[in-house]
């Protein structure tokens, strides 16, 4: 919401509550995750027409950009490791 307010936005909250929980779980926090994730989250839902991003479409872009720790929509348990499974660094990654 900082940023969307920094680059001019004054309209109600694009990203529900599910959303920003969402996007902390898959990105732990992370300050260029969350802008990663969030601009795509972005063009998601504006190709969609829709006026606020939920969880659902936070899942889908974490799931597209192959971070780790999801995989056909369910988290991976904390120290989980998915063979066969990159994140967008092109890594394995153990997640938690």
């Amino acid at each position: 919401d900082e940023r969307l307010g920094l680059a001019g936005y004054e309209g109600k909250g694009i990203f529900n509550r599910s959303a920003r929980r969402r996007i902390f779980e898959v990105t732990g926090g992370s300050p260029r995750l969350v802008n990663v994730v969030c601009d795509s989250a972005l063009l998601v839902g504006y190709g969609r027409e829709q006026l606020t991003v939920g969880g659902d479409v936070i899942r889908e872009v974490a799931r597209d950009l192959r971070l780790p720790g999801v995989s056909n929509g369910r988290a991976a348990e904390p120290g989980e490791i998915r063979p066969g499974k990159k994140n967008w660094f092109g890594r394995f990654r153990r997640s938690g």
